[in-house]
């Protein structure tokens, strides 16, 4: 009676222990940097030993467990860490970021692993001779090809999970797996008769000799390197699920969960040396997984065995596995958080979460964003015009796509209209006009405006080309200082195609190099001249045959300044070039960027 009294209550303090732990657990989602430490899981279980309690919160709430589990579906393969309620998640977060630097964590509320219901297999895995025997853990290559392997091509509704729940060993485990290794030394295979039981027994006192077999000795060399350092406490569990067939399915969906099974036993094999990891059958085994139940005493592990069962998998090609974009760097101090004066970044996702800004001196530098479609590339720039719009700063924004002018319309202060400039082309009204041709400086525009054509057309520019363009423009250009004419882009055509023109314009110049120029130019034939101005003349008439690009660059005197832009105006430059064709639109933006 009081033997069955004390299971009852022993088992009561068991399911409110396990109770306690499920309240506020979580899981942390782990995304694998692009490239993985080879040594980080070592690192990890290393740091993470000292979740170890002391022996009197041990004695009322036991020790907390946390599990390593790998969930393979349709969707790939998803790397997570179940931690109880009374474990920060903070500080394994880090640990993690620490043990594989570029990984990437989230957490998440604790899910079930899989629906219920469905056809269901599972085993546990356990040590097969004295847990002093260590696993293998010398691999050449990733031990986890095999199990990720065994887990791929699942259809739909199909699951497979191996889940690893360990807790740190207490001093009285390890004192009996040390007791184990020196009666391991004696040469003794099994535990020796307690001293009473003998005296009952009249059992004979065993005396041993330490065996002289070469593979004695290793076995007891590595069971002193075993255990040498931290030690875990290890349940190893694995499940496959398919979804619930017909009758006459069934026969079909039992095989394929058998041999699934199977396939992910056998990749356990791997770490088969002195010792070995044996299946058993897992009665009941939705409750047990979903609960994450650390049932009974575990099997002893080193930080290397763990580390070679739970980590994060080494290849690059992994199949299934979702890795982080980018590998991430904790921010260095003397990176500033915002205020007045330092634009806004975001928030770092490594060492200490904190908010990042950059300095509004360093902004107007160049700031290169990478990032892949979606990454939030856009939202980012969004914000830093919308901290200059808010704090009275100019900006100028070309955007080749449309949706980012778009959206910073919808998202820009009433009080900012008086300041605002666009240049659309789904807009109906006239655009603001820009005159490339205009500026204080001749030679810096005309090396502009010739860079920006050598630069989109490389392929059909060459010298020849390029000389013809830069004395067409510097000829329009000291004309207009002579005659205080306007001049434009769309003048150059009528330079180099009409004689009438060039008599108007070119006996004025008295720049002997220009004047050089056309004395030759005049001394062609036609067909030579089509021939010289060709190249020019194709990619201009392109360019000034669609009216948006002619109102907007050539149609007459600037409406606009950019310098007044820059002292706190807003210029939106939105250049589709789904609208203007990718040549206009690059020629139109490199324009506003060179005017800037």
């Amino acid at each position: 009676m009081s033997a069955t009294v004390g299971n009852l209550m022993y088992r009561r303090e068991q399911r409110r222990r396990q109770q306690a732990l499920a309240d506020g657990a979580r899981l942390v989602s782990i995304l694998a940097p692009p490239v993985v430490a080879e040594r980080g899981g070592e690192v990890l279980w290393a740091q993470l030993a000292g979740l170890l309690r002391p022996w009197p919160q041990r004695l009322l709430h036991g020790q907390p467990h946390l599990g390593f589990e790998y969930a393979c579906n349709s969707a790939g393969l998803a790397i997570r860490m179940w931690l109880p309620g009374t474990i920060p998640v903070t500080l394994v977060r880090r640990s993690v970021e620490a043990a594989w630097p570029g990984a990437h964590t989230t957490v998440a509320n604790v899910e079930v692993p899989f629906p219920a219901g469905h056809l269901c297999t599972a085993d546990t895995l356990r040590l097969a001779r004295p847990e002093v025997l260590p696993l293998r853990t010398d691999h050449k290559t990733d031990p986890l090809r095999a199990l990720l392997q065994a887990a791929t091509g699942m259809g739909e509704a199909e699951h497979a999970l191996v889940q690893v729940l360990v807790r740190p060993a207490t001093g009285a485990r390890l004192r009996r797996a040390r007791r184990s290794a020196r009666r391991l030394q004696a040469g003794q295979t099994a535990p020796r008769l307690s001293s009473i039981f003998r005296l009952i027994s009249h059992a004979p006192q065993r005396t041993t000799v330490p065996h002289a077999d070469p593979a004695h000795g290793a076995e007891v060399r590595q069971s002193v390197g075993k255990l040498t350092g931290p030690q875990w406490e290890v349940h190893l569990r694995y499940a496959v699920v398919l979804p619930a067939t017909k009758a006459e399915d069934a026969p079909a969906a039992e095989g394929r969960l058998r041999g699934r099974a199977h396939a992910i036993a056998s990749a356990f094999s791997l770490y088969a040396a002195r010792n070995w990891l044996a299946r058993r059958r897992l009665r009941s085994p939705y409750p047990i997984l979903a609960e994450r139940r650390f049932t009974g005493r575990g099997d002893l592990l080193s930080v290397p065995e763990l580390a070679a069962l739970a980590h994060l998998p080494a290849d690059p090609d992994a199949p299934g596995l979702a890795r982080a974009g980018a590998r991430s760097v904790a921010p260095p101090p003397a990176i500033p958080q915002p205020e007045p004066g330092i634009k806004p970044l975001g928030r770092s996702d490594t060492g200490t979460r904190r908010a990042v800004g950059l300095a509004v001196p360093d902004a107007r530098h160049h700031l290169h964003l990478m990032g892949a479609t979606g990454s939030g590339k856009s939202t980012l720039i969004g914000d830093l015009v919308l901290d200059d719009v808010r704090a009275g700063r100019g900006a100028v924004v070309i955007d080749p796509k449309g949706d980012l002018v778009a959206d910073l319309l919808h998202r820009l202060p009433a009080s900012c209209a008086d300041r605002l400039l666009i240049i659309d082309p789904d807009d109906s009204h006239t655009p603001p006009c820009l005159n490339v041709l205009d500026g204080a400086d001749i030679d810096v525009v005309v090396d502009n405006i010739t860079g920006i054509f050598r630069q989109i057309f490389t392929a059909f520019w060459g010298p020849r080309t390029n000389d013809v363009m830069r004395a067409a423009c510097l000829t329009l250009l000291r004309h207009a200082q002579i005659s205080h004419r306007l001049v434009t882009l769309a003048d150059i055509p009528r330079l180099l195609g009409e004689p009438a023109y060039r008599l108007r314009v070119v006996p004025a110049i008295k720049h002997p190099v220009l004047k050089g120029f056309w004395t030759w130019y005049e001394s062609m034939s036609e067909p030579s001249r089509a021939a010289v101005v060709g190249p020019v003349m194709n990619k201009l008439r392109a360019f000034l045959l669609r009216s948006f690009a002619r109102q907007a660059i050539a149609s007459g005197e600037s409406t606009f300044h950019l310098s007044d832009v820059l002292d706190g105006g807003i210029l939106l430059a939105r250049l589709p070039k789904g609208a203007l064709g990718e040549e206009t639109t690059r020629l139109l933006g490199s324009f506003i960027v060179a005017k800037t």
